[in-house]
């Protein structure tokens, strides 16, 4: 399994597990954004982040890729017009290549219009290609559908004014993209407002999923791989949760299907990540009181035990944010939810700016340990004065969090100011500030 996420300091990082019960880590590049990882046949693996230039307020589309040794790169795949937005990436590996080949879809501002752009790299040459133009288009998707070993058959969809669109073309392994497209064809109703598609393949379908309706449900549809383009199955509605709304759906693929989504409940701060397994039943991922939201599936099938990996985005308090992961067994979700929320370790030893900041009666202090040790996190005033300590003891590895009550050790209130805080654990040792506005 491979993940990438963007930690609070601006890097991202890139996350590997063979089996999803541990996991590795190292940060691949600083200050970007919005990445998303794949693979092909060849075993490369392509990081795709987007950059903005705090100077010029450039953006771009940038690539990174690694077989067997470092990272490298980056190679620019897009640049934006006139310090206009770009989107966020989609990215999939060619089916059937022997020296890599990558393609990435996004969203560009040209000015009037939007554009959804598909760009490719070979490892040498960057192609790129408009699919679509419009005023209101948005969140493309792609998948590039495995084993075919002629060439490359991409899949687009993405929101073109409240509907699903989607799109295909047959594309060589060469430099450039193929200028030949199918007619857009209309996944979703044009009755209701649709939007957040996700598309997937596997030697024998396609399938679509996004969210749809005031208070959304998740629909899904799927066509055989050797019917027509625009042969697709009726839309069915997976989610059907009327009073919760049903956003962000994700698919996996092999010789199972899992749609998954974030499901919000009955509380504003209580998300929930549920799956549809095969278009029939619904299993809970993550199911707790916190917001648990942009799901992201794979679905792997070891020694005939079919298993459902999700990393999620996870904030058990506001503003602040875990990666998560879960393991499920397939065989075993009919009896009883299995654990969720393995928290991925921390490459290296952090202490976050505490949230919120100015307070008036209370914020909290997030910190990360690498490797287990001695933690002493300790409050004091201007002077110096220990005014508080909030742990002090053995701690395992991991991301955690306290709550300051703005109280001193014998449980008064602090008077308004600044006071500061202070990480020590083997080997690091950080302050940051905090001010207490009453």
């Amino acid at each position: 399994m491979l993940a990438v996420y963007e930690d609070a300091d601006g890097s991202v990082v890139y996350a590997w597990s063979a089996d999803g019960d541990s996991w590795q880590r190292e940060v691949v590049v600083q200050y970007r954004d919005w990445p998303a990882i794949a693979d092909d046949s060849s075993g490369k693996r392509w990081l795709v982040v987007h950059r903005k230039d705090m100077v010029t307020s450039i953006e771009s589309q940038q690539l990174y890729w690694r077989s067997n040794g470092p990272w490298a790169g980056p190679q620019v795949l897009y640049t934006s017009q006139q310090s206009r937005p770009l989107g966020p990436a989609g990215l999939a590996g060619a089916s059937y290549t022997s020296s890599g080949i990558v393609y990435a879809a996004f969203l560009a501002d040209i000015g009037l219009n939007k554009a959804v752009i598909l760009a490719k790299f070979n490892g040498v040459t960057v192609a790129t290609r408009t699919v679509a133009l419009g005023a209101s288009l948005a969140d493309p998707t792609l998948t590039v559908e495995p084993y075919k070993t002629d060439s490359d058959r991409v899949h687009l969809a993405w929101k073109d004014n409240g509907v699903i669109k989607y799109s295909m073309t047959t594309d060589s392994r060469n430099s450039g993209i193929n200028s030949v497209w199918t007619s857009p064809y209309s996944l979703s109703s044009t009755i209701v407002t649709s939007g957040h598609p996700s598309i997937a393949s596997d030697r024998h379908q396609i399938v679509a999923a996004w969210e749809q309706g005031a208070t959304a449900d998740i629909y899904s549809r799927k066509r055989s791989v050797d019917s027509a383009y625009n042969h697709w199955e009726a839309a069915t509605n997976l989610s059907n949760t009327a009073a919760a709304a049903s956003v962000n759906p994700t698919i996996a693929m092999g010789d199972t299907v899992v749609v998954a989504w974030e499901e919000h409940r009955s509380s504003s701060a209580d998300y929930d990540v549920l799956a549809c397994i095969n278009f029939g039943d619904t299993i809970r991922i993550a199911d707790d009181t916190s917001k648990s939201s942009y799901p992201h599936v794979v679905f792997q099938k070891s020694d005939t035990i079919p298993y459902v990996h999700t990393i999620w985005t996870d904030e058990p308090a506001t503003g602040y944010f875990e990666v998560r992961s879960n393991k499920l067994n397939l065989k075993q979700s009919g009896e009883g939810q299995q654990s969720a929320g393995k928290v991925p370790v921390p490459i290296r030893p952090s202490l976050a700016a505490c949230r919120p900041n100015p307070f008036r009666d209370r914020t909290q202090i997030a910190y990360a340990l690498p490797t287990a040790g001695n933690v002493r996190l300790v409050v004091y005033d201007v002077t110096g004065r220990t005014v508080r300590t909030l742990r002090d003891g053995f701690q395992k590895p991991g991301s955690y969090s306290v709550n300051w009550d703005s109280r001193d050790g014998r449980g008064r209130l602090v008077p308004h100011g600044v006071y500061f805080y202070r990480l020590d654990t083997p080997g690091f040792r950080d302050v940051k500030k905090a001010v207490v506005a009453r």
